[in-house]
């Protein structure tokens, strides 16, 4: 690809944020995040008043000097609402709207790219914060908010750009609300950008995946946030077809989705508890606990005029890995849709490959024992390749 620039996305639940009582002083930790981010869109939930946005944009979103931004239209509504902060260097807004639920609205936003090279793109961008809680009631609820939702863009056409962000509060890929995301009765097909499909909830194989909640009883933190410790994915930017295969001018940049400030090593803790957050500083990490009991999810995606002429093998990846534990053992799990010959490498945080092994895969599940690398306690990234095919998890070896 080239002839493109490049945006980042920015998902964040922002627990009940409201600027005019005393939880209003965490504008700076949000401002210290966005400093160490640097995000060109912000799709923010949780908005708790209307003067917020406003209070935000200044002392937040344009102190924390990464351009200059402005904002979408508030809609204050009973509960909860979104909002969208975007970079006006790099991004405008040509219309927006509510998609109105039970429960709270879904914002949709459709924006359009100042490009410094190629053509303009145009991207349908949405904010939700589906029910929470687990009963079959509630799954219930949120497939019914998603059927709403997926009734909304049917009339979208084949080609438009679709992102569907938020707090989903789903637990696994099996929910009714994710099956129907995934196309089972959606008008358009979303992806996990990646690839991770399971059970997430209190499952230390997605440990490095999971968004909710910085938090615990020990380090429980302000503002009625949930106090459960990091086990669960319930924060995420989903993309079209379009978004991960880049025929319509967009596509997501492969290896750049993250739960910020994850380091894979603080499963059912709070990022205040021991070992040391690896991947950011305690400066952030203290301002990712004191804003919010959910951690932002990043991704980026390419844009321009070179974008739609990418190759098949370019396409969505046809297999899986991921880490997990058992019996103190650590192993890698790989689902596959191809057979044939494999490379795993094993790679540190420094860039620096510490293992490899050729593998020979038939369709289906396979399971490597990553104690024959014999690799000291850190965080490593796990690299599948076959051919031109390439995907990766993150791995806390303790």
């Amino acid at each position: 690809m080239q002839s493109q620039d490049t945006l980042k996305i920015m998902a964040y639940n922002i627990l009940n944020y409201n600027s005019q009582n005393s939880n209003g002083a965490r504008f700076n930790d949000l401002k210290v995040i966005l400093e160490a981010t640097k995000p060109d869109i912000i799709l923010l939930c949780e908005i708790a008043e209307g003067q917020a946005p406003n209070y935000l944009l200044t002392n937040a979103v344009n102190a924390a000097g990464i351009g200059t931004f402005t904002q979408a239209v508030f809609f204050d509504n009973n509960d909860t609402d979104n909002l969208m902060y975007y970079n006006t260097a790099k991004v405008k807004l040509k219309s927006q709207k509510q998609i109105f639920t039970t429960l709270r609205a879904i914002s949709q936003y459709q924006i359009y790219t100042v490009p410094s090279v190629g053509d303009t793109a145009f991207m349908y961008l949405h904010m939700a914060h589906l029910k929470a809680s687990s009963s079959f009631a509630d799954e219930a609820q949120r497939d019914q908010e998603v059927f709403t939702f997926c009734s909304d863009i049917a009339s979208l056409p084949s080609t438009a750009n679709i992102i569907f962000a938020g707090d989903l509060n789903v637990k696994g890929n099996s929910e009714p609300a994710w099956i129907r995301l995934m196309g089972n009765g959606c008008s358009h097909a979303f992806f996990d950008p990646i690839n991770q499909m399971g059970l997430w909830n209190f499952n230390p194989a997605y440990a490095p995946i999971h968004t909710q909640s910085t938090r615990s009883s020990v380090s429980p933190g302000c503002c009625g946030g949930s106090t459960g410790g990091l086990d669960d994915r319930f924060d995420f930017i989903l993309g079209n077809k379009n978004i991960i295969t880049g025929d319509s001018k967009v596509k997501y940049v492969p290896g750049s989705y993250e739960a910020f400030g994850n380091d894979g090593q603080h499963f059912d803790l709070s990022l205040l508890e021991a070992p040391v957050n690896s991947v950011v500083s305690s400066t952030v990490n203290q301002a990712l606990f004191n804003m919010s009991d959910h951690l932002p999810v990043l991704m980026k995606v390419a844009v321009g005029q070179e974008v739609v002429s990418i190759n098949e093998y370019e396409k969505l990846i046809p297999f899986n890995i991921y880490a997990f534990y058992s019996n103190n053992d650590a192993f890698a799990g790989i689902n596959s849709n191809l057979s044939g010959e494999f490379k795993l490498e094993i790679v540190e945080v420094s860039g620096k490959i510490v293992g490899t092994k050729k593998l020979n895969l038939n369709k289906g599940n396979a399971t490597i024992n990553l104690g024959e690398f014999n690799l000291a306690s850190g965080l490593y990234t796990i690299v599948l390749q076959s051919g031109y095919y390439k995907t990766n998890c993150k791995f806390p070896k303790h």
